[in-house]
């Protein structure tokens, strides 16, 4: 899956995702009770990051991973 489909599939049809990342374990998910978007970044099977946005361009533009964005790490992530 490429970028633009990946924005295409979150942004417009609201699609969960599970990605890898190096030892991280990225989780984009609805936020419970939808109430938003919420992000989990995982390493060593324990939450290190989280947060949660109204929108998930919000989101998407926020969530940095070792100071990068989710797009400049795009091909290195490990779909699930």
């Amino acid at each position: 899956m490429n970028w633009e489909e990946f924005i295409d599939r979150y942004i417009n049809n609201f699609e969960e995702f599970v990605f890898k990342y190096k030892d991280y374990k990225l989780e984009l998910l609805y936020a419970p009770k939808g109430e938003g978007f919420t992000y989990y970044l995982i390493l060593n099977k324990k939450i290190i990051e989280t947060n949660t946005f109204n929108s998930p361009l919000e989101l998407l533009q926020a969530l940095k991973i070792e100071n990068q964005t989710l797009e400049e790490i795009w091909y290195e992530l490990e779909w699930r």
